[in-house]
């Protein structure tokens, strides 16, 4: 398996390195002075988003080095909870920023300030509106997840809870690195690669430090260390987009914010007097639970007629009329 990963990523690298050639050229002007080597270097664009990706792997080096103050369990704890975790945002986030990514990049070449402004806010609203019920059913129906994906053979029950507590306080920056994923793209698309680079080393040097401190709570120590240096690259890149787009409604993502997660609560609520009502003890039940609390969410948007149902709306009537122009 690994094995047929890295030929894989590879042959990908190598497919796209050929076809993207006509879109970059490398500044081979060293040749002449080998002295302006690394000056060229970090005056690439390519190599230093090559920097930037490398950089995030040191991420599980970082979590390695403490692997010997956890247990076993601990670490495959850790293992299992980033799976469930990272999955919503390969779904939903990643697939959102590869869309967005030469939308963005047409608005910043037409320099039109009002269209990037536009898909910021848009993608933000809409970032926001999936990943804040996904967050609450993970960091407080976690463990129903977990016993469906992995309570089977040797997964028992102290396993689920061991797992549930880490998949807890990864849920708490589930929506902030959602919309990193984002957010970086946007780097990318402004050519501010520099400062991408500066915001990753930096965060990398907060999860380094807070795994020195926070080791003695084991792996929730580290996926604690995790949380919050994710969080950081999220309100570092936050904060300079604000200011390099020169975005008018800055609190924009603080208010939206707070309405889904008093929605969230809303729902929370519900689902409490239901289940009591009712007393889920089952998968089964439990499963019904979560999907009544994402019904409710949807309808107390809908009641106040959220604008991250607009944008929704106008998407899926885009995408039906382009589906309708290619069969018809």
């Amino acid at each position: 398996i690994p094995i047929g990963f890295v030929l894989g990523t590879i042959l990908q690298f190598s497919y796209l390195l050929i076809k993207s050639r006509k879109f970059f050229r490398l500044n081979l002007s060293f040749r002449d002075n080998p002295l302006n080597l690394p000056k060229t270097l970090l005056s690439s664009s390519l190599v230093i988003i090559i920097l930037i990706e490398s950089l995030s792997q040191l991420y599980s080096i970082f979590d390695r080095y403490f692997y010997g103050n956890i247990s076993s369990g601990g670490i495959a704890a850790m293992n299992y909870a980033a799976i469930i975790w990272v999955l919503p945002i390969y779904i939903f986030s990643v697939s959102l920023a590869t869309a967005l990514f030469p939308v963005i990049s047409t608005a910043v070449n037409d320099t039109s300030t009002e269209d990037m402004e536009k898909i910021y806010n848009e993608s933000t609203l809409i970032s926001t509106f999936i990943f804040m019920p996904i967050a609450f059913i993970l960091f407080f129906y976690g463990d129903s997840i977990i016993r469906i994906f992995f309570e089977r053979g040797k997964f028992v029950e102290e396993s689920t809870a061991m797992t549930f507590g880490v998949l807890r306080i990864f849920s708490i920056n589930l929506v902030f690195f959602s919309l990193y994923a984002i957010l970086n793209k946007i780097f990318y698309s402004l050519n501010e690669t520099k400062l991408l680079l500066l915001i990753t080393i930096a965060g990398l040097s907060i999860k380094l430090l807070f795994n020195f401190l926070f080791i003695d709570l084991e792996q929730n120590g580290l996926a604690l260390s995790t949380s919050l240096s994710y969080s950081f690259f999220f309100f570092a890149s936050y904060t300079i987009l604000n200011i390099k787009l020169k975005i008018k409604d800055k609190l924009l993502f603080v208010k939206d914010f707070i309405i889904h997660f008093a929605n969230c609560i809303i729902c929370l609520i519900s689902i409490k007097i239901i289940s009591d009502i009712y007393q889920a003890s089952n998968i089964f039940e439990e499963v019904i639970m979560i999907v009544v609390f994402l019904f409710i969410y949807l309808i107390n948007l809908i009641l106040i007629k959220h604008s991250a149902l607009v944008i929704l709306n106008k998407v899926i009537k885009r995408l039906n009329l382009n589906k309708f122009l290619r069969t018809g």
